[in-house]
């Protein structure tokens, strides 16, 4: 083969090769409202599952100290309500979903104060509370695997301390204890091995707080921080492989960096969008893909960020196509497939995302179609 040939078939196999740089923009989808809501309203995208399900929830911009809100499922091209109708002064938020289209969060009626809240799981339409842990009398959901274990976090008497626990529907509830001194802890994410992340106290006050990992074998374990043992961190999301993702102070309560630890090199810092100052990674898909926001340049509107290995951070705006008017402003969750939610503002509302990574741009098409017939072609010449 000469050598003009092989630079031909080199150049067409590169272009042919994955890469988001040679991708479109990014697809995007306005979730919307709860049908019965009015524009002023606002809706949140929490939690994806690799199907693009979004479980969330809304909240009634009523001017009242309390605001109702209602936890939302987005499936199917549509949003509807989980627990119940729109009225009273309900907050039913959800803040997780699997695969099999199951949503965990939190549920409480509101009359003049905040009354008791308690954890759910919802499976075919049906909420089932998951209790609490003891004599507590509240607890929150914050996450699913695709088993069903459901971990948050729930008090245990009458203090305001709470514990994180797991759950499945064998076992129930079930506390995960705290880090040595501490005294309060939550659990905010479990992968399908059932290890779990999330945060606890070091010592009978709020302060400071270190991100801890969870397993059956070795119980809960300090993450560390980026800064000194004075310092804070918060776990949000753990993948199949072990790898967590969350924030942390980088000194004392200083600056906030988004972290990536893994067993190997410990917790890891991965910046800020432009010249920024705080950075928050609240997920990571089994790819490696984290997504979080970043405030940009001292600005006061938070820009929300996918990272990943082979391109660091980079904003999710410059992602979509901007004639289209978003600001994204918050990403909370990622599926293996790619699909992002969170929230942002159009139009100057607050509205529910869903992206998606676009098909292959026609240009993309063709350049793998000429790399099959360059390879055919010097099977031939062989």
């Amino acid at each position: 083969m000469n050598n003009k040939f092989m630079l031909v078939l080199f150049l067409a196999a590169a272009l042919a090769a994955p890469s988001i740089a040679w991708a479109d923009y990014y697809e995007i989808i306005d979730l919307g409202l709860l049908p019965g809501l009015v524009a002023a309203d606002r809706s949140y995208g929490n939690a994806v599952n690799n199907g693009g399900e979004v479980a969330g929830h809304c909240q009634v911009s009523s001017g009242s100290m309390y605001p109702p809100y209602y936890a939302s499922l987005y499936s199917g091209g549509s949003m509807s309500t989980l627990g119940g109708e729109l009225s009273g002064y309900p907050v039913h938020k959800a803040w997780g979903i699997n695969d099999g289209g199951q949503v965990v969060g939190e549920t409480s009626v509101q009359v003049y104060s905040p009354s008791s809240t308690l954890a759910f799981i919802s499976s075919g339409g049906t909420m089932t509370s998951l209790g609490t842990l003891g004599a507590g009398t509240k607890s929150y959901a914050y996450a699913i695997n695709n088993s069903g274990q459901v971990v948050g976090s729930s008090t245990t008497d009458g203090s305001s301390n709470t514990r994180a626990f797991i759950w499945d529907g064998t076992n129930g509830m079930q506390s995960l204890g705290v880090l040595d001194g501490g005294n309060s802890s939550i659990a905010r994410g479990i992968n399908s091995l059932g290890q779990v992340v999330g945060e606890s106290t070091i010592s009978d006050k709020s302060t400071p707080i270190h991100a801890f990992l969870w397993d059956g074998t070795n119980g809960m374990v300090s993450l560390g921080t980026l800064g000194n043992d004075d310092s804070r961190s918060w776990a949000r999301s753990i993948n199949d492989a072990g790898q967590v993702v969350g924030y942390s102070d980088t000194s004392g309560t200083g600056a906030t960096r988004a972290f990536l630890w893994t067993a190997d090199n410990g917790m890891e810092s991965l910046g800020v969008l432009g010249s920024g100052d705080n950075s928050y990674a609240k997920d990571i898909n089994n790819n490696g893909w984290v997504v979080g926001y970043s405030n940009t340049s001292g600005a006061s509107t938070s820009h929300a960020f996918v990272w990943d290995s082979a391109n660091g951070i980079r904003d999710l705006n410059d992602l979509i196509d901007p004639a289209l008017g978003w600001t994204l402003t918050h990403a909370d969750s990622i599926s293996d497939t790619g699909y992002i939610t969170g929230y942002g503002t159009i139009g100057g509302q607050t509205r529910a995302f869903l992206l998606s990574i676009p098909e292959p741009s026609t240009f993309a098409l063709l350049a793998c179609g000429l790399a099959a017939l360059l390879a055919y072609a010097w099977r031939r010449r062989k």
